[in-house]
C-alpha cells in the first residue's frame, strides 16, 4: 500500500511540474549530481517556475537561463528559491520582476533583460541582507556571515544597518541583519 501511495505521490508531483510549465521561469542548462525541485529530480532541459524550491546535494552543481537570460549557477549543498519571477518580453517593463532567495549555500548570477530594463525589479534576498543589482555578475556564499564578490557591475546590500554598494572587482560580507 505504501508503494501505491508513493507512486501516486510521484505521479502528482510531476503532473503538478508539467502544469506549471505554461507559467515557467527557467530552463536546466546544466547539471551535476542531485538537484531538485522540490521533490523532484531534475534533468538538463527541464522548466522551474516561479516558487520553485532548488536544492543541491554534496558535489552538486545547476546553472538555470531565465526567459530574459538571466543566469544563476547553484553551488552544492544550497537551497535556492524562485520567490517571484515574471517576465513577457514584450510587456511593460514596470510589470517584470525576478526575486529570489537564496536560504543557504552560494550562487552566481548574471543579470538578463529585467535588470537592464529596470535594475530595482530584481532582488537576491539572503538571510542577512537584500541584494539589489546594478548591471551585473557576482557572487554570494552564505557561511555566516554572507560574503560577496563583485566580478562585473555592482551591487547593493540593504538591511537594517545601513546600504552599502560594492563594484566590479571588490568583495564584502554582511554579518546580521543589522550589521
Amino acid at each position: 500500500m505504501t508503494g501505491i501511495r508513493n507512486a501516486i505521490a510521484a505521479l502528482l508531483a510531476a503532473a503538478l511540474l508539467m502544469a506549471g510549465n505554461a507559467f515557467a521561469a527557467a530552463n536546466v542548462q546544466s547539471l551535476r549530481g542531485d538537484v531538485r525541485a522540490g521533490k523532484v529530480q531534475l534533468a538538463v532541459n527541464d522548466r522551474v517556475t516561479s516558487g520553485a524550491t532548488i536544492t543541491t546535494g554534496v558535489g552538486a552543481q545547476a546553472v538555470l537561463r531565465f526567459d530574459d537570460g538571466q543566469q544563476v549557477v547553484i553551488g552544492e549543498n544550497t537551497l535556492f528559491r524562485i520567490t517571484d519571477y515574471r517576465y513577457r518580453a514584450d510587456a511593460e517593463p514596470t510589470a517584470d520582476r525576478a526575486i529570489f532567495d537564496l536560504l543557504r549555500g552560494a550562487l552566481r548570477m548574471i543579470s538578463g533583460a529585467i535588470g537592464a530594463k529596470n535594475r530595482d525589479n530584481v532582488q537576491l534576498r539572503i538571510p542577512q541582507a537584500t541584494i539589489g543589482i546594478r548591471g551585473t555578475d557576482f557572487m554570494v556564499v552564505i557561511v555566516n556571515p554572507a560574503f560577496t564578490s563583485v566580478l562585473n557591475g555592482a551591487i547593493s546590500v540593504a538591511n537594517s544597518g545601513g546600504t552599502a554598494v560594492f563594484g566590479a572587482g571588490s568583495y564584502g560580507s554582511v554579518a546580521s541583519a543589522n550589521a
